[in-house]
């Protein structure tokens, strides 16, 4: 028996499943990776016997029970969708699954990413406005009319404050800002 039918025989998927699943595999975040690896990890260590009767290589072992994996996955997400009853092991296997999903760290409210690559790139524009007399609460209607709204309904004055804070420590290390 050639390597690819042993994969075929011990995963019961077909070439084109494979591939399906593979490149789902590929899209997933590293969080989602390790929750299919850790179910590999489970199946290999389950059919050790399966393994020894058939006197299998370790690499076409590991990929079949790799692709095993990525089919129960799949099938449980799957069946959640379509809200059928799931054993335990692959609810267990999608409560890690959403798990993975909401571990990342979260950023704060989304407004000074955007006010601070703002204030990077017209940091000296803003440096003329302040010279000017343009108060801080009066800066994203001045942006707003300066950029034809691009960004100025985006960025608070209090985000654009503390994102011209920060650039102006990271030039010049003083940190004074003038309210």
């Amino acid at each position: 028996m050639t390597d690819v039918q042993m994969v075929e025989k011990f995963s019961g998927t077909s070439v084109v499943d494979r591939r399906r699943l593979l490149r789902d595999f590929a899209s997933m975040t590293d969080e989602q990776r390790n929750v299919v690896m850790e179910q590999q990890t489970v199946l290999m260590r389950r059919r050790v016997e399966q393994k020894r009767q058939h006197e299998t290589k370790s690499h076409v072992w590991a990929h079949a029970m790799l692709i095993l994996a990525l089919f129960q996955f799949h099938h449980a997400k799957e069946s959640m969708k379509r809200k059928r009853q799931l054993s335990e092991e692959d609810f267990a296997l999608l409560d890690k699954h959403r798990q993975s999903l909401y571990s990342k760290p979260r950023k704060g409210s989304g407004r000074r990413p955007k006010a601070l690559e703002f204030v990077r790139a017209n940091y000296y524009i803003m440096q003329q406005w302040l010279d000017a007399g343009v108060s801080w609460r009066e800066m994203p209607e001045v942006i707003k009319e300066h950029f034809r709204g691009q960004t100025g309904a985006q960025v608070s004055w209090n985000g654009l404050y503390r994102a011209f804070c920060h650039v102006t420590t990271q030039l010049d290390g003083s940190g004074e800002v003038r309210r």
